[in-house]
């Protein structure tokens, strides 16, 4: 089996992380799904890959899939909620 790399996404990724996520929301309206999860903006892409937060996984080179990530707020109700910890070392890195 080929061994999988997740890497950070770089600005040569941004038109294909826009295209997965074009093909993601044809596939879910296909099936009926109500679920809206793109066309992401090419811009809001972009400053993810500037900031560091965007991933691309990939096998043998070829791009499998992405993601995108958010910090949670420190003030978020949420960090309660998912019972998030914030390791005093490793600042705006948490765990649920």
């Amino acid at each position: 089996m080929e061994e999988k790399l997740v890497r950070r996404a770089t600005p040569d990724d941004a038109r294909w992380i826009v295209e997965l996520s074009e093909r993601v929301q044809a596939a879910l309206t296909a099936t009926g799904s109500l679920q809206q999860i793109g066309p992401l903006p090419i811009g809001q892409v972009q400053q993810a890959i500037n900031a560091g937060a965007a991933y691309i996984l990939e096998r043998a080179g070829q791009p499998l899939g992405s993601v995108l990530i958010d910090a949670l707020p420190n003030d978020s109700p949420l960090r309660e909620d998912w019972k998030v910890q914030t390791f005093p070392l490793l600042s705006g890195f948490c765990t649920l």
